[in-house]
């Protein structure tokens, strides 16, 4: 869906984008492939910079973004080069064409299975904002709390305690969470909110979710937002760092044995390479794509760098206590953590359907070759995808590690494996294989699935 989406990750389809005879400028397209890329996933950026260090951080997020814009080019050249005779839509098709049938199968499967881990992770992060919703609703109405608000001060930061102190004395400014006390019996729990969700089913059975494209500006407002809010509690903060002290609780190492837990994320962080074809199509000046290729990905790691380390930097407390989602540490009746949760959980809900659409569209047509199914096939589909996702939301509901696992996968084959397969056939064909390009492509071969098997040593 390219301008429609903000998940950060969401593979479209062809049949997605405006099948009209309109182009687009290249900041436009620039924007564009931001805005496919960077999404909701950066509400875990400062946790993964905290499993990573801070110096291996920055040299993964500007090592996969240089990789991941090189295939990215590679996809365009192969393009360019095989879409000579007929048009070939998108990578699957490419993939089909140069290294032979079944590889389109594998190339629109794994695409298949990313859209499947962010639906999941909508799920999740749905459940997490309504659930504070209905908890800051229920304060207003409580005696004992009446209508104070806290302010994100440092004595109000949340730390859970499941958190794995680096560090023996915690601070006493720590606000421990404990859920294994109901201060009373209500339905609105973390656990029974994601079944709350259902009652979106009809929404997402919807044939054709036009409704919903109206609200695309959603998504860049709620970047926006966000990247300010880091910037005003960090502002509020200061810089809460030390370099030297390994004592410390406000010490940043530069190196860390968990750094897969970022790579992983940002193999998925970085996944645009079977949509990019169709956002370029619409390019007013074709000579440009390369150039806003190169600076839509320039521009999506700048933004990583920018909210992961200055709330890394920044956080006032020991950094372990950094959850998935930053917004959860915070009280629910943060001023502006509620402004936060209502604007992504509108836009959450209004985007939740559109990837539901690509999703069944990218099935039935993988499967049945027609896009054309009825509400019975809809249905079932959607009530499978739905029940994985509230057994994910109940029983693990931890974003950051759902991403690096299907970042991990989907990303090796899409992003790293695939277009250095094609490329090498495709110049093998041609009597031009040197051992040169073995030398440079078979290294991201190699990155891709060392990335993934990485997944599982953290």
């Amino acid at each position: 869906m390219g301008s429609r989406d903000r998940s950060g990750y969401v593979p479209i389809g062809p049949s997605e984008f405006d099948p009209g005879q309109w182009t687009q400028s290249s900041p436009v397209t620039i924007l564009t492939i931001w805005n496919t890329m960077i999404g909701t996933s950066v509400v875990a950026l400062p946790w993964a910079f905290n499993q990573s260090g801070l110096a291996m951080g920055v040299f993964i997020i500007l090592l996969i973004n240089a990789i991941a814009m090189f295939t990215a080019l590679t996809i365009l050249k192969l393009h360019s080069k095989h879409s000579v005779e007929s048009e070939v839509p998108e990578f699957a098709q490419l993939c089909g064409l140069i290294l032979g049938p079944k590889w389109e199968y594998v190339c629109a499967g794994f695409s298949l299975a990313a859209v499947l881990g962010v639906a999941i992770v909508y799920w999740i992060l749905m459940s997490n904002f309504l659930y504070n919703t209905i908890e800051f609703g229920q304060g207003l109405f409580n005696e004992q709390s009446g209508l104070e608000t806290s302010n994100g001060s440092i004595a109000e930061i949340l730390c859970s305690k499941s958190a794995n102190l680096s560090t023996p004395n915690s601070t006493t400014t720590i606000e421990e969470t404990d859920t294994s006390v109901e201060t009373e019996e209500t339905f609105f729990t973390a656990q029974t909110t994601p079944l709350i969700l259902i009652i979106l089913m009809p929404l997402i059975c919807l044939k054709s979710p036009t409704f919903f494209t109206k609200f695309n500006s959603l998504g860049t407002i709620n970047i926006v937002f966000l990247i300010g809010v880091v910037f005003y509690f960090a502002s509020q903060w200061g810089i809460n760092a030390t370099l030297d002290d390994i004592h410390s609780e406000h010490y940043i190492p530069m190196f860390k044995n968990s750094f897969p837990s970022l790579s992983g994320m940002m193999a998925l962080g970085f996944f645009i390479h079977n949509a990019i074809l169709t956002i370029l199509k619409k390019n007013r000046y074709q000579e440009n794509n390369q150039r806003d290729v190169a600076a839509g990905f320039c521009l999506v790691s700048a933004t990583y760098m920018l909210i992961g380390i200055t709330f890394y930097l920044s956080f006032p407390l020991a950094k372990d206590c950094i959850e998935d989602n930053f917004l959860n540490n915070f009280p629910v009746d943060t001023p502006l953590m509620i402004a936060a949760r209502l604007m992504l959980l509108f836009q959450l809900i209004t985007v939740f359907p559109l990837i539901m659409y690509i999703l069944r569209s990218q099935f039935f047509m993988l499967v049945l070759k027609t896009e054309n199914v009825g509400y019975k096939k809809i249905f079932l589909l959607n009530s499978i995808v739905v029940a994985i996702s509230i057994l994910f939301a109940i029983f693990m509901p931890t974003i950051g590690n759902i991403i690096r696992y299907v970042g991990g996968l989907c990303g090796a084959v899409v992003v790293f494996i695939l277009p250095s397969m094609a490329h090498l056939k495709s110049a093998k064909q041609d009597g031009k294989l040197k051992w040169f390009t073995l030398a440079l492509y078979c290294p991201i071969i190699y990155f891709g699935v060392a990335n993934f098997f990485a997944q599982f040593s953290v």
